[in-house]
């Protein structure tokens, strides 16, 4: 099969959905073809350039699947979904070849803030920053400020993703924030912040780089930090 054919197949898989073979067929009778998983790695042997795999396949997926959302035609759980399927996919080329020939869009941390308890959102702006092609680092939730530190100067991401839905949250968050963007560390990291809370308007007075207030502002923003990486 030539090139372009796996590059069809593993975009056809990713917009309906399925990320291996035998959920494919169950679920979405795609017939008797393999799944993304197999293809990525047939793909990698046969030395199908990374870029034709992501740009005609991978990304091409993410867009049509982010139009159907847009549309109406998927709700955000299938979204999520396939964004997740997309994510792994990259994860599997990434891993084929090293570190330091995998070419992402940058590197985003992602963090509940202090006193938060909600991660739904989180793990949703998770999985679709993985299917656009963002290399993601989860924090974990409630962090504490001086653990938020340590972990991005170990990790040096280009940006910082909080997630605030708690409105009772909102000074300690400030303060959070406040601190963070004192900090040496933080030089050339940009901080996003997203959640209820801040669709609420409870965060107009935070400096910070990038607000979201719902998932169309996020995917808007997405979109912007793609064509700027």
């Amino acid at each position: 099969m030539k090139e372009h054919g796996f590059v069809r197949q593993i975009s056809d898989h990713l917009v309906k959905g399925g990320f291996e073979a035998s959920f494919n067929r169950s679920k979405y009778g795609i017939g008797n073809r393999i799944g993304i998983s197999e293809l990525i790695v047939q793909s990698m042997d046969k030395k199908i350039p990374q870029p034709l795999l992501c740009a005609d396949a991978l990304d091409n997926a993410m867009k049509v699947s982010i139009r159907k959302f847009e549309d109406g035609e998927y709700m955000l759980p299938e979204l999520a979904f396939r964004a997740k399927c997309t994510g792994d996919a990259r994860d599997i080329l990434w891993k084929q070849m090293g570190d330091s020939e995998a070419k992402g869009r940058g590197k985003i941390a992602l963090i509940t803030g202090p006193g938060e308890k909600h991660v739904f959102g989180k793990k949703v702006v998770k999985h679709l920053l993985r299917g656009i092609g963002f290399k993601t680092i989860d924090m974990g939730n409630a962090v504490p400020v001086d653990e938020i530190i340590r972990s991005v100067k170990y990790h040096k991401p280009d940006y910082l993703g909080i997630s605030i839905t708690t409105a009772s949250t909102i000074s300690e968050i400030e303060k959070t924030i406040e601190r963070l963007s004192d900090n040496e560390y933080f030089e050339d990291v940009q901080i996003i912040i997203g959640g209820h809370a801040v669709g609420a308007g409870f965060t107009e007075s935070f400096d910070v780089d990038y607000s979201c207030g719902d998932i169309y502002r996020t995917l808007d923003l997405f979109k912007d930090l793609d064509n700027n990486s």
